[in-house]
């Protein structure tokens, strides 16, 4: 008996550089993502008409017309303008998608085996396929292509107290802030099987759902990369523009990490700003080889021609 070939799509919402934009789509088509769907939340983006005729992308600006279709108003915070926009696609297409990834511009999907050939291996009667974190490690705060220089990348279950213990054991724990070891988030991402069992998602799980025939699984073939900080200039800006996230649902480890930016960037001066870049996201590089034997970091390199446009992915679809 012969497995059809899943049709998938990533949907993200986005407002990038032009240049990390090309890297995000060409990554993705090369790994064999059929659909690329981006909602730029500037509709004036000029990355929508660098990006707008490549194969395999469906560029969408976030314009008047846009939320008037999608939801009117325009929401405030970019969290529910990117919830608005992933749920538009899982009601909307239903008929010609099987899978679909929410991921964000500062992410991106590994799959080392294939991402065909792994969601038909994890594919049991799943409705959703839960991608778990790797979180990219700066080499340099100066560093300006992250996707191409990070090498190493955090692993870790907040729920687990043993890696932390072993680290310990080993000299190697300056990278734990309490329990946790990744700054960002621990939960991952979800691929979504368009089967109507999921009707509604929010960022990290699905949210509304048939409980009867709900089947949930935690991939071991799939990963989402997550480069939650680039250069500290990059960081710096990120978290500068991060107003309104108290009003709208950013808690937890990441508003304490908020609020104590605020705090050094009112301050002024960069001295603060970098020990806490430096404290937060980098690690010493004799501890990475410890680390990796205790299974809390990853060595992965990432082929450049991945990123290039030039190299024609998607075959015939070019």
């Amino acid at each position: 008996m012969t497995t059809r070939r899943p049709r998938i799509a990533s949907v993200t919402t986005l407002k990038a550089p032009v240049d990390q934009v090309l890297q995000f789509t060409a990554y993705h088509r090369h790994l064999g993502v059929d659909e690329i769907i981006l909602f730029f939340d500037d509709p004036q983006d000029p990355a929508i008409g660098a990006v707008k005729s490549k194969p395999g992308v469906t560029a969408i600006p976030c314009d008047d017309e846009h939320w008037r279709h999608v939801r009117d108003p325009r929401p405030d915070f970019v969290q529910h303008r990117q919830l608005s926009n992933v749920n538009w696609v899982l009601r909307e297409r239903r008929q010609d998608l099987d899978w679909l990834i929410h991921i964000d511009s500062d992410e991106l999907i590994y799959a080392p085996d294939g991402l065909i050939e792994s969601v038909i291996a994890e594919d049991d009667g799943l409705s959703v396929l839960r991608l778990p974190p790797l979180e990219a490690i700066p080499p340099s705060p100066d560093m300006s292509d992250p996707f191409l220089e990070v090498r190493w990348f955090k692993q870790h279950d907040p729920k687990d107290p043993e890696p932390k213990l072993r680290a310990k054991r080993w000299g190697v724990a300056s990278g734990f802030q309490g329990k946790r070891f990744l700054r960002g988030y621990s939960s991952g991402k979800i691929a979504v099987k368009l089967d109507g069992v999921v009707s509604r998602v929010r960022l990290h799980r699905a949210s509304i759902y048939d409980k009867q025939e709900m089947r949930s699984l935690k991939s071991s073939r799939l990963w989402v990369l997550h480069y939650d900080t680039g250069s500290f200039d990059q960081w710096y800006d990120k978290w500068h523009d991060r107003s309104g996230f108290a009003e709208s649902g950013f808690r937890g480890n990441r508003m304490k990490h908020l609020k104590k930016f605020r705090k050094l960037d009112r301050a002024g001066g960069t001295a603060g700003l970098k020990k806490m870049y430096r404290d937060s996201h980098m690690l010493p590089k004799w501890q990475l080889p410890i680390l990796q034997r205790l299974g809390l970091v990853r060595r992965i390199k990432l082929p450049k021609k991945s990123f290039r446009w030039e190299a024609n992915p998607g075959g015939e679809s070019g």
